[in-house]
C-alpha cells in the first residue's frame, strides 16, 4: 500500500497563512515563505499590543480608583 502524501493537507496550511497575509506589501502577500515570517511577527506585535493596553487600561483604573472612591461600576462609567 502506498504512502499517504500531505499534499493537501500542506496546501491547506500555506493558503490559510497567505490568505492571513492579504494586504501585505510585496512578496509578503503572496509567497509562503515571506507570508509566514510577516504573519508570525506580526501576532507577536499584535500581542504585545494587547498586554500593553491591558497594562495601561489596569494603570489608569488604578489612578482613577484612587482619585473618585467608588464601586467599579462607577469606575467604569468614569472611561
Amino acid at each position: 500500500m502506498p504512502r499517504a502524501n500531505s499534499s493537501v493537507p500542506r496546501h491547506r496550511r500555506h493558503r490559510k497563512i497567505v490568505k492571513q497575509a492579504k494586504g501585505y506589501y510585496g512578496a509578503r502577500s503572496r509567497t509562503f515563505k515571506s507570508a509566514k515570517d510577516a504573519v508570525t511577527k506580526g501576532g507577536l506585535y499584535a500581542y504585545r499590543e494587547d498586554v500593553n493596553v491591558n497594562d495601561s487600561f489596569v494603570d489608569s483604573g488604578s489612578l482613577v480608583s484612587m482619585q473618585h472612591v467608588g464601586s467599579m461600576v462607577q469606575h467604569i462609567q468614569l472611561l
